[in-house]
């Protein structure tokens, strides 16, 4: 584990640990961290396209530049997921951009959403 940084949910630079298993008990590991989303990460990840259905989660192109500063901007809480050699694999945001339309969210909790 990396250590936390005040004001980042404690996700600075922390690593977690997948493990896959398929039908043969072959075990794989996946090794990911998340570190905070900057413009590196974030313009690539504004040309991702995605297939119907999940098409509702591409960026416009007439608004790419607001989209990069929403992404950005550190009160919004989006982190790169990065894999081991430090390439791109996703990104994910921690609070009300997690939340999804018709979710239920009279429980309190941490909302999480991920784009892969």
């Amino acid at each position: 584990m990396g250590t936390a940084v005040p004001g980042t949910l404690g996700l600075q630079s922390c690593e977690r640990k997948f493990f896959l298993s398929n039908s043969f008990k072959a075990k794989f590991e996946m090794r990911f961290s998340l570190r905070r989303l900057e413009k590196e990460h974030a313009l690539p990840i504004l040309r991702w396209r995605y297939l119907p259905p999940y098409d509702i989660y591409n960026f416009d192109i007439d608004t790419i530049q607001e989209d990069l500063c929403y992404l950005i901007d550190l009160k919004n809480a989006f982190y790169a997921i990065l894999n081991v050699y430090e390439e791109l694999e996703g990104y994910c945001s921690f609070g009300a951009d997690g939340q999804v339309p018709g979710g239920d969210y009279s429980t309190e909790a941490l909302d999480i959403g991920m784009g892969m």
